[in-house]
């Protein structure tokens, strides 16, 4: 299937999750191959994931709040891409895009907030978020793609804490169906409770282009 989507002319936005990126020569060499001949206009991963594509050592990483930011930055410029790494705590998502203040092109960072780290213990959560990311990124222009990344997180998000905050959530099983509950009623109505502003993502300009 790589290989068709891989020699085909007009090729469809791609959104890339590089599961396991590092943890193999073949996954490793899979994954760069999807990259060169594809091109993908997100890439969303871990923390490590998205390290290892960026090269992390020649970042020149530190111990410090900065890092995933600064790591997403490098492989957006290299790839031109937006970024995207999923967190216990919150999300966070890099790419060009324009500032609202000054009008000039840019490269930013979004932070979505979304503390529920339990959701980690529930299989296919991180693939799910990928799908909800690509109906996102393809339903808008390459202009507003930024934009559709931070708002697929935000969505996302959302739905992960008010699921927790449900009566009888106690673990993995009872959040995985209240969860599913959550994501079904925001999708079909974007103005439930709060959700613009306590999912609005913090926005902060790296550099201008």
């Amino acid at each position: 299937a790589l290989r068709a989507l891989e020699g085909m002319a007009n090729k469809p936005l791609c959104v890339l999750d590089p599961v396991g990126y590092g943890a193999s020569a073949f996954r490793n060499a899979e994954i760069d191959s999807v990259i060169r001949n594809i091109g993908p206009a997100v890439i969303k991963g871990t923390a490590n994931e998205i390290g290892g594509l960026a090269g992390a050592s020649s970042v020149g990483l530190e111990a410090d709040g900065n890092t995933e930011t600064r790591v997403a930055l490098a492989l957006a410029k290299k790839l031109d891409c937006i970024v995207s790494i999923s967190g216990d705590v919150d999300d966070l998502v890099v790419g060009k895009t324009v500032d609202a203040a000054t009008g000039k092109a840019c490269f930013a960072v979004a932070r979505i907030p979304g503390d529920v780290p339990v959701m980690a213990r529930i299989a296919g959560t991180g693939s799910a978020l990928g799908a909800v990311i690509a109906a996102f990124a393809a339903s808008g222009s390459a202009e507003q793609r930024f934009s559709s990344v931070v708002g697929a997180h935000a969505m996302y998000s959302a739905a992960a804490v008010r699921a927790m905050l449900r009566s009888g959530v106690v673990g993995p099983g009872s959040l995985s169906a209240a969860f599913v509950d959550e994501l079904y009623l925001i999708s079909s109505n974007p103005k439930i409770a709060s959700w613009d502003e306590s999912f609005g993502a913090e926005l902060q300009v790296l550099e201008y282009i």
